[in-house]
């Protein structure tokens, strides 16, 4: 049977909001279909994928009306944060972990785990934990998890959000592993990208309608802002003199830090990878420095020894002049801000309100 899922004058509505995000849905998948879900941010596109795959309602708070079919019996997931879905301590046995639940032979579930590793280009991992690997590496781990279950159907949700543009784009290459038959779905932003995967675009509309599109972005795509091109804009001509340039004392200095990452399974040295050695970096205030690299390079990883979420085996990092390994944490966290990659990292409350009422509260404490 060709057919693989079909939804006829399907809504959702999460738990709690006034209106559904999505209704009147019509949609039909067969094998070998490849479509992109496009639209603006909010507008339902994940939800939709979660129907689809099967996650919503599910697995999700909300009512699901009209009519949903699903035919298939194998699909595959990646979500937009790779990190969620990691399940176990080394990347062979997250690759693995599906298979082993359907009870595969042994031989020939370590023989579909190597082949799909090294097909992906990440066989030397096996053994790192999934979650000790950048972004990228994660997410083709997640990939190849599944795609070791040769899946009928496979979900794409805004996989490459948090990733650099080498990593998408070798993201994207993955995907030519896929077999002819297979149907793919994909929630994405890089439309260059997934216009090389994709053969038919939909787009969410503001009303929660979907409507057959194509792979050009709208304007009003853009920051979700009306376009500035409806308009005149004037464009005024004013001198902007460069200010002196005062000579201070770095605010930021590395001096010779080195980090490995260890790849034995109980996390040990033995075996370990030097990611990067003897760094030096002086940062002065009001300078702007972006750290560039492939994935996997060790950008995260520095500034994570720079923000103390990760131990300065080697070297030493100063911040005003100041050895943040012999700082107390109420001393050094008001020198430094870090939004992570992964924004979820940051949140403690249930709600926004709760949390900005929280870090309003620590900014008020008193010193010491």
């Amino acid at each position: 049977m060709d057919l693989l899922v079909q939804l006829k004058q399907v809504g959702f509505r999460y738990r709690g909001a006034r209106l559904p995000i999505l209704k009147d849905v019509h949609l039909t998948l067969r094998r070998g279909d490849r479509i992109l879900l496009r639209g603006r941010s909010g507008s339902g596109k994940s939800t939709l994928l979660a129907i689809l795959s099967g996650l919503a309602p599910e697995y999700v708070g909300g009512t699901l009306s009209g009519v949903r079919e699903i035919f298939y019996h194998r699909r595959g997931v990646v979500l937009q944060n790779p990190e969620a879905q990691v399940v176990t301590p080394t990347v062979e046995e997250e690759v693995a972990f599906a298979l082993e639940n359907q009870g595969k032979d042994p031989g020939w579930i370590r023989r579909r785990v190597r082949e799909t590793l090294e097909a992906l280009g990440i066989g030397h991992l096996a053994d790192r934990h999934p979650l000790s690997l950048s972004g990228g590496e994660c997410q083709r781990v997640s990939l190849a998890a599944a795609l070791a279950m040769d899946p009928e159907l496979l979900f794409l949700d805004e996989p490459t959000s948090y990733l650099d543009e080498e990593s998408s784009r070798r993201f994207f290459e993955a995907l030519d592993l896929l077999h002819p038959d297979t149907a793919l779905v994909v929630v994405e932003h890089r439309l260059e990208e997934a216009s090389r995967v994709c053969r038919k675009a939909y787009r969410v509309e503001e009303d929660g309608t979907l409507k057959e599109s194509d792979f050009t972005r709208g304007p009003q795509e853009l920051e979700g802002q009306e376009p500035a091109a409806r308009g005149k804009m004037p464009l005024f001509g004013e001198p902007a003199p460069a200010q002196r340039v005062a000579t201070f004392a770095p605010v930021l200095e590395i001096a010779g830090l080195s980090h490995k990452w260890p790849l034995d399974r109980k996390g040990g040295q033995k075996g370990s990878t030097k990611l990067f050695h003897d760094l030096h970096l002086k940062v002065s205030a009001g300078e702007v420095v972006a750290l560039l690299g492939p994935s996997g390079a060790g950008k995260t990883t520095l500034l994570g020894k720079i923000s103390g979420r990760l131990p300065v085996e080697k070297g030493r990092v100063f911040i005003q002049g100041k050895d943040i390994a012999a700082l107390p944490k109420e001393a050094f966290y008001p020198l430094f801000m870090l939004v992570p990659q992964n924004p979820e990292h940051m949140f403690l409350a249930e709600t926004v309100r709760e949390e900005l009422v929280a870090g309003a509260a620590e900014l008020s404490k008193e010193p010491g």
